[in-house]
């Protein structure tokens, strides 16, 4: 039985890479020796990738590291991406992604033009509170990822996915890995004082959580990516801290500043939470 399961299993990879070479993708790539070309993809191995120019008889294989940028042919306005997400229509924009990019992803930790997208794809796992896919997509271009800004982007939304999923000493190994706690807390970004403040809390350390999160509101008040959730997080620190009158506060200033937004109505379930344990 073992045998004609193993030979299914040959049989259909070999078919699988026959209709993959039948079917190679269009692409131009650029070395990093500063020659392009256009040619036709076909496939992957691992750190190899094979590409074929059109008078070439046939596939060469080249080094990931050698590749400076590979540009598909996307079918997929990034300005209509990026409406959706400004819109936080989150799950119209994963189906959109995932039907959209489909196979190429296997290439996606690569430098090329799918890095905006598939930040976007990341963010809206996250968003619709489905860390497990999120930390799917971000743990495999958190190490791997060419693209700098991919690779970082993808490290954030690793370590918060693990920060709501309550992995608490996988996310700790990641952010000391990541260097996030050492430098200039002046010189950090929006994100990582929010990662550290969102640690902090996990470890029950409230006080230095709420160090943290001043520090996002002091020197990055314009980052309106960052600043309704770290708004939201102070008032469900005070909470924890049993400082029900500066939780209550802090939900009130949410209602005016962000009415609409997902922080909003998280707020306003605080609140009556908060509302709650007075009553106990």
């Amino acid at each position: 039985m073992k045998k004609i399961i193993l030979s299914i299993l040959l049989v259909g990879s070999f078919l699988a890479r026959e209709a993959f070479a039948a079917n190679p993708i269009p692409v131009k790539w650029k070395l990093r020796s500063g020659v392009s070309w256009a040619g036709y993809l076909y496939g992957r191995d691992g750190d190899w990738i094979s590409l074929k120019r059109p008078q070439d008889p046939k596939p060469v294989r080249v080094g990931a590291s050698t590749i400076k940028q590979i540009a598909f042919k996307v079918s997929l306005d990034l300005n209509k991406v990026a409406k959706l997400a400004e819109e936080k229509k989150y799950n119209e924009l994963i189906v959109l992604l995932e039907t959209k990019l489909g196979t190429l992803n296997e290439y996606a930790d690569l430098p090329t033009n799918l890095a905006p997208y598939n930040k976007y794809l990341m963010e809206a796992y996250y968003r619709v509170n489905d860390y497990k896919k999120t930390l799917t997509i971000a743990s495999r271009f958190a190490r791997k990822a060419i693209d700098p800004e991919l690779k970082e982007k993808s490290r954030v939304f690793q370590v918060l996915s693990l920060i709501s999923l309550e992995k608490l000493y996988r996310a700790q190994a990641l952010v000391g890995e990541y260097g996030w706690e050492q430098g200039d807390e002046k010189n950090m970004s929006a994100e990582t004082l929010y990662i550290l403040a969102r640690l902090k809390v996990l470890e029950k350390k409230y006080t230095v959580a709420m160090l943290y999160l001043a520090k996002v509101i002091a020197f990055h008040s314009q980052e309106m990516e960052w600043m309704p959730p770290a708004e939201l997080l102070c008032a469900e620190t005070y909470m924890e801290m049993k400082l029900y009158d500066s939780a209550e506060e802090v939900c009130n200033e949410i209602g005016l500043l962000y009415k609409g937004s997902p922080e909003f109505a998280k707020a306003i379930k605080l609140k009556i939470k908060i509302k709650e344990l007075r009553n106990r």
